[in-house]
């Protein structure tokens, strides 16, 4: 089957450091294309990027590239015209524009929990996600879990030797980031921030105040940083850490799969689709309060899985070829 997978041109495909939406076009692209003829239309880079993932982490390109013109700018023309190259059977639509929605054979993947357009068939990265689309677009929405490639986590072994909390998401208002400092702060413990700090957090004086206050309470500032050094700090991390603060609802969380394919817990709200796969105190701590947060942290952040067991969890649940491949089931159906 000829089946062409669209991203975003905001980042390559696979992504150097920060890129969910980007990382998941790649691992369907990765895992389709063992057994179909498949097209993954991307960024200008994006071959490059993945070169440089082959000799890194022996992930071997299994499909073609169609590189767009411009480097963080979707333009609608440079994916009609790879559709109309590669006369696709199927296509999956990652792209922030969505620029095969009219298209009959279109399915679009929907990664944020707003600006949906209106597609032939819609899909979410969690339960909750579909039905926020769903109610937002008036059509049954499908979902299927995000996905990362397992071969990126599975280098480095778990561990129980825990020293950090490591918060793991964009320095925005809505990932709960002055929580965390303010809790680091009152449990007295060590603390990490490391996720995207410029491109994706646009308020700056909001970074720049954080900042400031993180220095203050000795946290460790990290901004974007190869997937090497992430999966290090995550298998040492005593819970990786992201807040979502209502109305913000976190449509899958990315960070709960890469902490516990790396053998670590998760502290995060109950305001999104952790709650649906993540069970107290056996995966996760879900929080309401800076009060209980600081709690769970000098208590250190224990849970009844063991590290092997949180990455076996992981494995089975977000198996990313079998995710894949149910994804491509559903564009398939007419």
């Amino acid at each position: 089957m000829r089946v062409a997978i669209l991203s975003s041109s905001a980042l390559t495909s696979p992504p150097l450091t920060y890129g969910g939406l980007e990382m998941i076009a790649y691992v369907d692209a990765l895992r389709l294309g063992e057994k179909h003829e498949v097209y993954l239309v991307g960024a200008p880079g994006s071959e490059a990027a993945a070169s440089m993932f082959e000799e890194l982490y022996g992930l071997k390109t299994t499909f073609t590239y169609v590189e767009t013109s411009t480097l963080g700018v979707e333009n609608v023309a440079d994916y009609i015209k790879a559709l109309e190259a590669v006369r696709p059977e199927v296509i999956i639509d990652h792209a922030h524009s969505k620029p095969s929605a009219g298209l009959t054979n279109s399915t679009c993947v929907f990664h944020g929990a707003g600006n949906f357009t209106y597609c032939r068939k819609v899909v979410g990265i969690s339960k909750i996600h579909a039905q926020i689309i769903s109610h937002a677009l008036g059509v049954p929405a499908y979902f299927v879990y995000g996905r990362a490639p397992e071969e990126l986590y599975l280098r480095f072994k778990t561990t129980s030797d825990k020293e950090h909390f490591l918060f793991l998401a964009r320095a925005s208002p809505e990932k709960g980031l002055a929580w965390f400092i303010k809790a680091c702060e009152l449990a007295e413990v060590k603390c990490v921030f490391m996720g995207d700090d410029g491109l994706f957090a646009p308020d700056k004086r909001f970074v720049l105040e954080m900042y400031r206050k993180a220095k203050e309470a000795g946290i460790e500032w990290m901004s974007n940083v190869p997937h090497g050094v992430k999966a290090d700090f995550i298998r040492r991390a005593k819970a990786v850490v992201v807040l979502p603060q209502y109305p913000y609802v976190e449509v899958f969380g990315l960070f709960a799969l890469e902490a516990f394919l790396l053998g670590t817990p998760v502290i995060t709200t109950p305001f999104g689709a952790p709650v649906e796969f993540a069970a107290p105190g056996v995966h996760a701590h879900f929080v309401t309060s800076v009060e209980e947060l600081v709690s769970v942290m000098r208590q250190g952040a224990e849970v009844k899985a063991k590290p092997e067991e949180l990455r076996s969890y992981a494995l089975e649940i977000f198996n990313s070829r079998k995710l894949a491949y149910e994804l491509l089931k559903i564009a398939e159906e007419v």
